[in-house]
């Protein structure tokens, strides 16, 4: 896999294996880290690195998300490896 800067643009391509290590609270609910993840594979859409890790070098990806009622709510997502690919 190519190194990725600010400003490449990656497709999700599944979720991650470490999604599922977090404690639940964090992981489930509406505004939680699987259904954000949920979100962005299913939308198949492209999404554009915001910023890298500073220790890791993993990209993070922003976005936002409205819901039926219009309520918006804001993510960003760390990528591991394996979850995403260059487009």
């Amino acid at each position: 896999m190519r190194k990725l800067a600010v400003g490449d643009r990656v497709r999700i391509i599944s979720i991650p294996k470490g999604v599922f290590e977090m404690p639940v609270d964090m992981r489930d609910g509406a505004e939680g880290t699987l259904t954000a993840f949920q979100h962005v594979l299913k939308s198949g859409e492209s999404f554009i690195v915001t910023k890298l890790d500073k220790d890791i070098g993993w990209p993070w990806i922003d976005f936002k998300t409205v819901d039926k009622s219009g309520k918006e709510a804001f993510h960003s997502l760390l990528l591991e490896p394996g979850c995403y690919e260059a487009v």
